[in-house]
């Protein structure tokens, strides 16, 4: 086959339309197209959308085919980077390295099917995660590419939560067992202190699996939230203080600007771990001897809770901070400020937001309500 297939070449509104009439007279292809549970495009050589089944054209939520024939797909579902030139989708720094593109050229170029994941970041800042399999079609002296594309945001979910729960289960395990073969190792004075750390130890390890049980509950709107009445600034005062045991605010400075006594009516659980992990997201952002500040006040019948540090979220990472999987700190990170946005906006009738600039640092705020609305909501 032809192996100069452009990404910016484009047909006639006459050429596409004739090839959408021919594919629509075609039995065969829209048996198949329409029998397939995925969303189905039939592209041109130029990568125009020149025929979709029923369930793409839900997806795109368009009634009729006139506003989508012609457009690329990256132009189809508004991806951001399409929009960065006035030739479209395919012209931006970033489209030589979208799974999209690459496959549909691939396709072009071998004449082969092509199997490939990728990432859209749409213009409202909203992710597609997404497979897609390009076959060749050829039909008379045509050549077309049928795209099938599915959502593997779920899947990717699981395999994260997998990955992650158990590298930190083993961490916190392993930790745990050199500590009980240290303990017949030490004379009586010293094994009170090991036994401490031991216990200490244990309740994270339990803790640590009880989250993951909530995260995945929580996702498949299976969670009850336990409302009880508690003290706030004791709830932010104990995590603190559980990272202090460890010896992690050593190399910082944690500074509590305001402090008002408040009581809250929430879920104790979830508003420890949300608090955990924003405290933890911060230490791992800041350098040594650097201010990690805590506000706590309370304004009307709502706790405002913020926490600041000097370190500044790239532009990329903003657009993406509460999905999964948009830590730049390794492969194990990824899902503390994603859960702080679920469990915080869906379970706990609270609101967050962040900023992050050059002049503040970054600060992430949360605002709840003092009394629960709901005792027996769970969705």
């Amino acid at each position: 086959m032809n192996n100069s297939y452009t990404l910016t070449m484009r047909s006639s509104k006459q050429e596409l339309w004739e090839d959408y009439n021919s594919l629509l007279r075609n039995n065969e292809v829209n048996l198949f197209i329409n029998t397939t549970p995925s969303i189905i495009l039939i592209l041109n050589q130029n990568r125009q959308i020149v025929y979709l089944n029923d369930i793409a054209l839900n997806f795109f939520k368009i009634k009729n085919v006139d506003s989508i024939i012609g457009l690329k797909p990256g132009e189809a579902v508004y991806c951001v980077h399409a929009s960065k030139t006035d030739k479209g989708c395919g012209e931006s720094i970033h489209c030589k390295d979208c799974g999209l593109g690459l496959s549909f050229i691939n396709t072009l170029n071998e004449n082969k099917t092509d199997r490939r994941e990728t990432d859209i970041i749409q213009q409202s800042g909203s992710m597609l995660e997404m497979r897609v399999w390009s076959t060749p079609l050829r039909r008379k002296n045509h050549y077309f590419i049928i795209a099938a594309l599915s959502d593997i945001s779920i899947e990717r979910k699981k395999r994260e939560l997998e990955k992650i729960f158990f590298h930190d289960i083993l961490n916190t395990a392993g930790s745990l067992r050199n500590f009980c073969t240290l303990f017949d190792e030490v004379d009586d004075n010293e094994k009170t202190d090991i036994l401490d750390t031991i216990k200490r130890i244990s309740n994270e390890l339990v803790e640590e699996i009880q989250y993951q049980r909530i995260l995945n509950d929580s996702e498949n709107r299976e969670f009850r939230v336990d409302v009880k009445e508690f003290l706030f600034n004791s709830l932010v005062q104990s995590v603190v203080e559980s990272f202090i045991e460890k010896g992690v605010f050593e190399k910082h400075n944690i500074i509590f600007e305001k402090n008002d006594e408040v009581w809250i009516e929430s879920d104790h659980v979830l508003m420890r771990r949300i608090i955990h992990n924003l405290v933890k997201n911060a230490i791992e952002a800041s350098s040594n001897n650097e201010a990690i500040r805590i506000s706590i006040y309370r304004d009307g019948f709502k706790i405002n809770f913020s926490i600041a540090n000097s370190a500044v979220i790239s532009p990329d990472i903003k657009k993406r901070i509460f999905t999964k999987s948009s830590s730049t700190k390794g492969e194990y990170h990824g899902l503390g400020t994603y859960s702080v946005k679920l469990l915080t906006e869906k379970y706990l009738h609270g609101k967050v937001h962040f900023k992050s600039n050059r002049k503040t640092g970054t600060i992430f705020y949360l605002q709840f309500p003092m009394l629960f609305r709901n005792r027996n909501n769970f969705s």
